[in-house]
């Protein structure tokens, strides 16, 4: 399917060209009429309709321009911004109807959109009614799991994450690579237990095994449940006498001290592409995706304005992931203007005591592991995160939703995070926006109203899509986000 966009010339460019016509008209109709009348002399009635004749044609190039706008090209874009929105999100309210010339297709699109929310309706209906059972069975399934007080951990064929429950939190508690999706040989770094992996019986036979991990000795038992899924149970098997270098100590945690999580497995991750596969063909909803914000001293970066506040989500298998949000507040170690604080609320008060950026962007780089970056106006964002040359490089894929809007819709005005959540009906708490994880949030939210209309345009792999986004660089809007 070809790509590109046929989308109609921007407004401004649009406008630029009928008021310079318009001028040109009229300051031609006026020097045509004045050199007549100078040459001729007439008088009375004939001056009259001298000077009318003349400006007639810079006057009804204007009122035309006037008409068309009015009745054609805004109740044109008010139609094309319905469109995006519904195939971003056609359970979305329906937006204002198209005016002007095109008023009489409001009862038609009503009716499309009606007869679209039915359909999705009995769809979901019918979704929900093949799905409880299996439903019921699950939710029995993981409040038995979570009740053990045995440490469990389910991984498909590629070692990802399926499943924990809270005795495997309470033990590995606060590893960042406890995450669903995550590969376990990056939560359980052990030689010893990758070939174990390797070598595991297809039969289901047990493979027991001691292996260190920070402090402590941790017994690992590992059979394969079929040919997609293997079963881990861990326990403690006590302290190490010497503790390894670069180890880190990881001890059990009351239960009380460890926030409730939303969300312990997702056996969808096993259908997603195997983690060696080229992450440029990947497809876009099978990418595990950090969608990021930052908020910042000021705007001026590569003049010493820095971040103070970072925030980041994940988006694995097509989904926000609450667990496991990054949110952070940092010293910059330099005053607050009154201007910054009054965007995002932060004062140097609410930054004492908090970590430098040297000592937060490392572990924002482990918690960002193999996925893909994106926010919106990435480039600011980007450049907040790699001010320090001995930090760590972000050398990852980015994408950017500012961008990608633009690409999408070139002749749509508006693509900063504010117009661009009213425009798909993007749910924003009060209070969220202009922190650093609530912007991130929306971003997220915003990625996966594109993403069908990526989809839609045959863009369907991470390689296509940063060359789509390259189409929407602009000077526009430096500071949308």
């Amino acid at each position: 399917m070809n790509t590109r966009s046929a989308g109609m010339p921007h407004r401004q460019r649009l406008t630029g060209h009928w008021l310079l016509l318009s001028a040109v008209a009229l300051l031609g109709g006026i020097s045509f009429a004045a050199w007549l009348n100078h040459r001729y002399q007439p008088d009375g009635l004939t001056q009259w309709m001298l000077w009318l004749g003349c400006l007639s044609g810079g006057t009804t190039l204007m009122l035309a321009g006037l008409i068309l706008e009015l009745k054609v090209f805004r109740p044109l874009r008010q139609l094309h911004a319905q469109l995006a929105r519904l195939v971003a999100n056609p359970d979305a309210d329906a937006a204002e109807a198209p005016g002007g010339w095109l008023d009489s297709l409001t009862p038609d699109l009503a009716r499309i959109h009606a007869a679209w929310r039915h359909d999705r309706r009995q769809l979901a209906d019918a979704h929900a009614a093949g799905a409880s059972e299996s439903a019921r069975i699950l939710g029995r399934f993981e409040t038995l799991l979570q009740t053990l007080n045995a440490p469990v951990l389910l991984c498909d064929r590629h070692q990802r994450l399926l499943l924990f429950n809270r005795a495997a939190e309470r033990l590995l508690s606060p590893e960042p690579a406890l995450a669903l999706g995550k590969p376990l040989h990056k939560l359980l770094p052990d030689r010893m237990l990758n070939d174990g992996l390797a070598q595991l019986p297809e039969d289901g036979t047990t493979l027991e095994l001691l292996i260190p991990h920070g402090d402590l000795w941790l017994r690992v038992d590992i059979c394969r449940i079929d040919q997609q899924q293997i079963l881990v149970t861990l326990s403690d098997a006590g302290p190490q006498r010497s503790q390894g270098a670069g180890s880190m100590a990881l001890r059990p945690t009351p239960e009380d001290a460890i926030p409730p999580r939303p969300e312990f497995h997702d056996f969808a991750i096993a259908d997603l592409p195997p983690p060696d596969a080229e992450l440029g063909h990947c497809p876009l909803h099978a990418l595990e995706i950090v969608a990021f914000d930052t908020e910042t001293t000021g705007l001026a970066l590569r003049e010493g304005d820095g971040v103070i506040s970072l925030g980041a989500c994940r988006i694995v298998n097509g989904r926000i992931r609450e667990d496991g949000t990054f949110d952070q507040l940092i010293d910059p170690e330099r005053p607050i203007p009154a201007s910054s604080t009054a965007i995002h609320g932060l004062t140097q008060t609410d930054l004492a005591g908090q970590p430098r950026a040297s000592e937060v962007l490392p572990r924002f780089h482990a918690y960002v592991g193999d996925a893909v970056l994106i926010a919106h106006n990435a480039s600011f964002d980007m450049l907040a995160i790699q001010p320090h040359r001995e930090g760590p490089a972000f050398d990852m894929p980015v994408l950017d939703t500012l961008l990608l809007s633009r690409a999408l819709d070139p002749g749509l005005e508006g693509h900063g995070l504010d117009r661009l959540a009213k425009r798909y009906g993007l749910f924003v708490p009060q209070g969220a926006r202009h922190t650093a994880l609530g912007d991130a949030r929306v971003t997220a939210q915003l990625w996966l109203a594109l993403l069908p209309r990526l989809e839609a345009r045959g863009i369907g792999s991470l390689e296509e899509a940063l060359s789509f986004q390259r189409r929407g660089q602009s000077r526009d809007d430096a500071y949308a986000s």
